[in-house]
């Protein structure tokens, strides 16, 4: 890994063009975690760029657990959305909980907001768990719902309790008139949301049926018990 890894440093943008996907992935393979470090962020991100998402999965999920580390949320998002999905898809839940909340965050929403879901309960329940809560906070409502929706019950009981009142406060600011309040009528089975969802979400598109029944789903699941 040490010489190739010395070839990669020297190359220019161009030289990564050039040599295409398929040689560096096979560079990439042989370098040592100490090798990234040396390469930094940057270099990484131009080689990165050039893997198509069959690269990426022939990578393996360790290696790209060890280039994610290298890379700044800034590089990520410039990898773009398809790159990305593949990175997430390609990693387990134990490989992406050794990345930070930034680049977990990164992952969670430059990711296609419709196939987010699908990414499996593994993976969605370490974006959830390991995301912080201020980032959270700050992601759309579909985009959150997805997440959550796609995480099996026993993952929710073990998320902490202020972490399951952002979800349900973000999802509701999202979801349910800002101006009709929360109100919730405890039992001790689950918390029935009271107010009913506004005829338009935030695209002033109309919220379909299934989905007004969805979202009440997912309050009570992770509604905390009375």
């Amino acid at each position: 890994g040490e010489q190739l890894k010395n070839m990669a440093k020297e190359f220019a943008v161009a030289d990564m063009k050039d040599l295409g996907g398929e040689q560096l992935k096979n560079m990439a393979k042989e370098f040592a975690v100490a090798d990234m470090k040396d390469l930094g962020g940057e270099q990484l991100k131009n080689m990165a760029k050039e893997f198509e998402t069959t690269h990426i999965s022939d990578l393996g999920g360790e290696k790209l657990k060890d280039m994610s580390k290298e890379l700044s949320p800034s590089h990520m998002k410039e990898l773009g959305e398809v790159r990305l999905e593949s990175f997430a898809r390609t990693m387990d839940g134990t490989q992406l909980a050794e990345l930070n909340s930034q680049r977990l965050a990164v992952l969670a929403t430059e990711i296609n907001v419709n196939t987010i879901a699908t990414l499996g309960t593994e993976r969605l329940g370490t974006l959830v768990n390991n995301i912080e809560t201020e980032e959270l906070e700050s992601f759309e409502g579909k985009r959150l719902s997805g997440m959550v929706d796609g995480i099996a019950i026993n993952q929710i009981k073990t998320l902490d309790n202020q972490r399951k009142g952002v979800i349900l406060n973000t999802l509701n600011a999202n979801f349910l008139g800002k101006t009709k309040g929360f109100a919730v009528s405890n039992s001790q089975d689950s918390t029935t949301i009271a107010n009913d969802f506004v005829d338009k979400s935030k695209d002033a598109k109309p919220v379909p049926e299934e989905a007004k029944a969805k979202m009440r789903g997912l309050f009570n699941k992770f509604a905390p018990k009375a």
